[in-house]
């Protein structure tokens, strides 16, 4: 086995079979490397992608915050004018109510007038 193995380390044959077998793994290695590295780029290519559909969602949302805020505004505001409107129209009823009363009163008070002047007028 010594003279065996003596011979094949004289030859050089292990050394070459050892060498080619490195060479082997070096390339190996190397197509691993080249792999991991398309994979990181790969990824943070990725990354950049999803950070500007991020920033597009988070502006997207900002805008819809506001548009939601501007409709409570607006919602509020014609609360607020329906309030005034259903206000404004029952003292229109009101007065148009008193107007109404007024008028009786004056026709009532014309007509008593009217009686009085006919009478005197009858009596001269």
């Amino acid at each position: 086995m010594e003279v065996i193995w003596f011979e094949l380390l004289e030859r050089g044959d292990i050394k070459r079979l050892w060498d080619e077998k490195m060479n082997e793994e070096k390339i190996h290695g190397l197509e691993v490397q080249k792999v991991y590295l398309d994979a990181v780029s790969d990824l943070e290519q990725e990354k950049v992608v999803q950070e500007k559909h991020y920033a597009k969602n988070l502006n997207e949302k900002a805008a819809m915050d506001c548009q939601r805020q501007l409709l409570l505004s607006l919602k509020e505001e014609v609360n607020e004018m329906s309030e005034k409107l259903a206000s404004e129209r029952a003292l229109y009823v009101v007065e148009q109510c008193d107007l109404r009363d007024m008028l009786s009163d004056l026709e009532s008070k014309q007509e008593g007038m009217l009686d009085t002047i006919e009478m005197i007028y009858w009596t001269l």
